[in-house]
């Protein structure tokens, strides 16, 4: 376990349930940490925390976590609501605002990704997301360790620049398919016939010349040519 992380991940997410006015249990906190481990290797490829994770209570659990806490002097506290219902809320007696109380920034972003998203809702949400919506427990028996490895990538799409001399095949594209579209009449009624549909789009057939097919990933043309 990198202690330091986590002490800093708890009380950061501590620190925000406070400021938002929201209970904050042990069992939502080892969720969001089993969240963090989650979404951290699925954009860079390793663990956070590097607790070591186990299927057991409510699905991932880590039981060093448990000793952690009492280390860090973060408490379990109940407090009595109407109907004999209590509310788990942890405790602490420190100042959350202590600048060294801060995760690695990585680790921060995922964190108010994760609250923004379930810091407020309802914990059997939370759960069953967990269980049944992270791949580490996809196909995971009862008290074996989690693989991280199942965790999906995050991939960024390829970002291509158009050349020049592409963005002017493209505008005589557009002006020859512009003239021809200009060329066919189109009735009164909501949309063209079936004929009409085939017309317009054998028209873009016949611009095999194009040859366009290479470009892929998110397209960005480049700065507007001083000169055509």
């Amino acid at each position: 376990m990198r202690e330091e992380v986590v002490k800093a991940a708890i009380l950061y997410l501590l620190k925000v349930a406070d400021e938002e006015r929201t209970s904050f249990g042990k069992v939502r906190l080892m969720k969001f940490l089993y969240l963090l481990d989650v979404e951290h290797y699925r954009y860079y490829g390793e663990r956070c925390t590097g607790l070591e994770w186990v299927f057991y209570k409510y699905g991932p659990f880590a039981f060093e976590l448990e000793d952690f806490l009492i280390k860090i002097k973060v408490k379990n506290e109940e407090i009595p609501l109407e109907k004999g219902k209590t509310l788990k809320k942890l405790k602490f007696d420190f100042d959350l605002q202590d600048e060294g109380n801060k995760p690695p920034f990585k680790c921060k972003g995922i964190l108010d990704n994760l609250f923004k998203e379930w810091g407020s809702a309802d914990l059997n949400q939370l759960l069953d997301y967990v269980y049944f919506g992270t791949e580490p427990m996809i196909d995971v028996q009862l008290h074996k360790r989690l693989d991280f490895t199942k965790v999906i990538p995050y991939k960024r799409a390829q970002t291509i620049t158009i050349s020049p001399a592409t963005k002017r095949k493209l505008r005589k594209l557009c002006s020859r398919m512009r003239k021809s579209l200009d060329q066919i009449e189109v009735p009164p009624h909501p949309r063209p016939t079936s004929a009409q549909d085939l017309k317009i789009t054998s028209i873009w057939d016949k611009e095999d010349t194009a040859d366009l097919g290479h470009l892929k990933g998110i397209v960005r043309p480049e700065q507007k040519e001083q000169t055509e």
